[in-house]
């Protein structure tokens, strides 16, 4: 099967499998570009792989979800791509309400970053990259506040505390605003000032560990740590399990329920791995968030094991 014919089969599956469409949680547009986002989510990996692996594998699959998604996006009177549905995950807890204004920041987001791997891997292999250059010059800008801040879709506001800060996708995972620019720096600042300013009374264990990446990227070391400290007092179990709900009744979230993932944990780690090796658009930073404590644990470290390399 070509990648016209596989876009083409999974294109017609969305839209005739009503779960996919019609559900908040699920749109139409998102599905297979959350897919290639969520496996290739480390950065720079492409450069990591096999050639081989590359052109037979990760090529065939990126080219069968853009013509998914091409055969889904729309024109729209400025000229610019839209999806005919847009939705933000569990926002306004799946009632039609959570029908947004095409393009949520999420769905935009996320077709962003499709376009930009696919220009990634066009020069990798030695492929044109026209077509892709042209498809990502049309989508819009992400919608934001006059101050910056991002929004849930452009007539969408972030109003409300909630465990899903899927409109930030853009700062963390997918990291295409980095703070680079006094624009992007204000824009992750601004965002990330809302969410503390609407509490955490609506979020679950997975919001914390969020938000700690969220503080991350801000490089704000002390906002990371706490956010970690929290997550790991009030939403893991003596064994370990993330329940999700604040089971203690700390006062941190409405939620109290218990239900067991093991997600959050995950991204826990990779929390603390960000804070002491990150990378990015091919360069490295060594312990780029450290808190004051740790900075003082790691330089009596490096005291004791240095003089070994002499």
């Amino acid at each position: 099967m070509d990648a016209a014919s596989g876009g083409e089969a999974l294109r017609r599956r969305i839209l005739s499998d009503g779960r996919h469409v019609l559900s908040g949680r699920h749109g139409a547009g998102r599905k297979p570009a959350w897919r290639l986002a969520d496996v290739f989510a480390v950065p720079d990996q492409f450069h990591l792989a096999v050639p081989e692996f590359l052109r037979e594998r990760v090529w065939p699959l990126y080219l069968e979800c853009e013509h998914c998604i091409r055969g889904l996006l729309c024109e729209t009177a400025d000229g610019t791509l839209a999806l005919p549905l847009s939705s933000s995950p569990e926002i306004y807890d799946d009632s039609p309400r959570a029908w947004l204004t095409p393009n949520s920041s999420y769905d935009l987001a996320l077709l962003r970053d499709l376009y930009e791997r696919l220009i990634e891997l066009s020069a990798l292999l030695g492929e044109p990259q026209t077509v892709w250059r042209s498809q990502l010059n049309r989508l819009p800008q992400l919608p934001a506040e006059e101050n910056g801040a991002l929004m849930y879709a452009k007539d969408a506001f972030v109003r409300e505390s909630h465990r899903h800060f899927s409109h930030a996708l853009a700062i963390y995972p997918l990291r295409q605003i980095s703070g680079k620019t006094p624009q992007e720096k204000a824009c992750i600042d601004r965002t990330i000032a809302q969410l503390e300013s609407l509490g955490t009374s609506r979020w679950v264990g997975f919001s914390f560990v969020w938000f700690a990446l969220l503080k991350i990227v801000q490089r704000d070391a002390e906002g990371a740590v706490q956010a970690l400290h929290q997550f790991y007092h009030a939403f893991l179990s003596p064994n370990g399990f993330h329940l999700n709900g604040d089971f203690r009744k700390t006062g941190l979230s409405e939620f109290q329920y218990r239900p067991f993932t093991l997600e959050a944990n995950c991204l826990s780690v990779q929390a603390v791995n960000e804070m002491l090796l990150y990378s990015q658009n091919g360069e490295i930073e060594i312990f780029p968030v450290i808190p004051v404590s740790w900075f003082i644990m790691t330089t009596q470290i490096m005291e004791v094991h240095l003089p070994a390399l002499w």
